[in-house]
């Protein structure tokens, strides 16, 4: 694991400001729930280009694990930074797991795609392959304690979540020694890494405060991709390694992404 110091460099590296460039996306994301599973490091490695990238490992009662997360919030206005009077909203579920780069070990996010509630998804698989794709959402936020509810129809992703915000602080979990090692790891990864739907190696940044999440408590959770990939068994389903909730956080998305053949001889 890191030392002290270097998470403490890379977190405020991470919350820098940017200068908006022209194709630059800002949104903020409402109802932001992370449902993460523990799973077999090999079983990841099955998905990963593996001369780039190798599984995060998170040692949990003396077994070595890896993390995969289903990431599902509500895009409240979408827009492109420089024509902030044409905004967007729609729902949105990335699928993501978290991984080294091989060049450097730089902690990244390796995204297996995205399920999109709205028309931006045409422009992502058009213009730069992002593996985005088209689904219809049913989502409700009511109660006290508030309720969370995403049923996705989707031939790529169908999903169905339904979990309850507990209100306490999510600061430590399983496989992470520390609050920081949490918020380094799992809630604060800036760079992703994709297949496009060209096959070409893909990535992108964002940017983002700091999340104050608090914790989840699952009534049902059903993620057929993770079946699908032979990651996250049904019956395993309803058993997740942590969920986390955040109501709302604003978010920055450097564009257009960047197409590429490999990381070797590519740094960013």
């Amino acid at each position: 694991m890191e030392s002290s110091k270097w998470m403490e460099k890379e977190l405020k590296h991470r919350l820098q400001p940017v200068r908006s460039g022209w194709f630059d996306i800002a949104t903020v994301l409402h109802h932001f729930v992370m449902v993460t599973y523990t799973v077999e490091p090999a079983a990841l490695e099955e998905h990963l280009p593996g001369d780039d990238f190798t599984p995060e490992i998170f040692e949990i009662d003396g077994k070595k694990w890896a993390m995969v997360s289903a990431v599902f919030f509500l895009d409240l206005d979408f827009h492109f930074v420089k024509l902030p009077f044409i905004k967007f909203k729609f729902a949105q579920t990335n699928y993501r797991a978290y991984v080294r780069r091989r060049d450097n070990g730089k902690p990244v996010a390796w995204f297996f795609g995205t399920t999109l509630g709205g028309w931006p998804v045409r422009l992502a698989r058009g213009l730069w392959r992002i593996p985005w794709h088209r689904a219809r959402y049913t989502l409700s936020a009511s109660g006290k304690p508030t309720r969370y509810r995403y049923q996705v129809e989707s031939d790529w992703a169908p999903a169905d979540i339904d979990v309850v915000d507990t209100g306490k602080p999510l600061e430590r979990a399983p496989g992470f020694p520390t609050g920081r090692h949490l918020e380094l790891l799992l809630t604060h990864p800036i760079e992703g890494y994709y297949h496009r739907l060209d096959g070409r190696l893909g990535t992108y940044s964002i940017r983002h405060p700091l999340m104050r999440m608090t914790v989840g408590k699952a009534r049902n959770l059903q993620i057929p991709l993770f079946s699908r990939l032979n990651l996250v068994s049904g019956e395993k389903q309803n058993r997740p390694h942590s969920i986390a909730i955040c109501p709302r956080i604003p978010f920055h998305i450097l564009m257009p992404p960047v197409g590429i053949d490999g990381l070797d001889g590519w740094k960013k």
